[in-house]
């Protein structure tokens, strides 16, 4: 299918950064003109006089299926606000997963991002909805110490799992993270460091999200995070 995006100013992103006005056009998933005018036809023809036509925007971290707990646990302490969302999280349904996942994906779409990086459990629920909704989702699955997590069973060896059994899906880039030094030890990050590398894939990660955590850290390890 051709699709021709008419008389826009095109942010090309090029190696001189150039924007130019005029006609971008598409054929199936390639773009195959960028500026200046096409004279041919085409299947889709949209006018964007007056608007700004660019790539799509990278959303590097996100907790997709999360979209639907907007205000739950505002004004909470950081540990407050984890001992809470790991409560609410034990009780979540994969339905509760995909309804969110759906809403989250929905929400970046009309806001112009196509690419979006997720650190979340039970990412092979969430594959299924981003596939559906048709943005690309690079999805980190979250492994921390067993002793903390909600998950059944091992969390690096669910991500292992997850990664093994969701290659060669056209949208997803099957991953791992960890959620962050003050639930995972040496050991899970030694193990998901090591997956990573082995695979070559994304490893997402929270790190110094507080003066807390910074300061237990030096004092436990003599180290900073970073």
């Amino acid at each position: 299918m051709l699709k021709v995006i008419r008389d826009g100013w095109i942010v090309t992103q090029n190696e001189k950064r150039e924007i130019v006005r005029g006609d971008l056009v598409i054929d199936g998933d390639n773009i195959v003109s960028v500026g200046g005018k096409y004279n041919g036809s085409a299947d889709v023809e949209i006018d964007a006089k007056g608007d700004i036509v660019m790539p799509g925007m990278i959303n590097t971290h996100t907790h997709v299926a999360m979209s639907v707990m907007k205000g739950v646990v505002d004004d909470l302490t950081f540990q407050g606000f984890l001992d809470k969302v790991f409560q609410i999280d034990s009780d979540r349904t994969d339905e509760d997963l995909t309804v969110g996942t759906k809403l989250g994906c929905m929400e970046m779409m009309r806001g112009g991002t196509t690419t979006f990086v997720d650190l979340y459990y039970s990412e092979d629920v969430i594959a299924k909805a981003v596939e559906e909704a048709g943005i690309r989702g690079v999805l980190c699955w979250c492994t921390l110490d067993e002793q903390f997590t909600t998950q059944k069973g091992n969390p690096v060896d669910n991500a292992k799992h997850f990664v093994s059994t969701h290659q060669n899906m056209r949208k997803v880039i099957p991953s791992i993270g960890l959620q962050g030094v003050y639930v995972c030890g040496e050991e899970t990050c030694v193990r998901a460091s090591e997956f990573a590398r082995e695979k070559d894939i994304p490893l997402n990660i929270h790190i110094s999200e507080t003066r807390g955590e910074v300061n237990n850290l030096k004092k436990d390890k003599g180290l900073r995070p970073v």
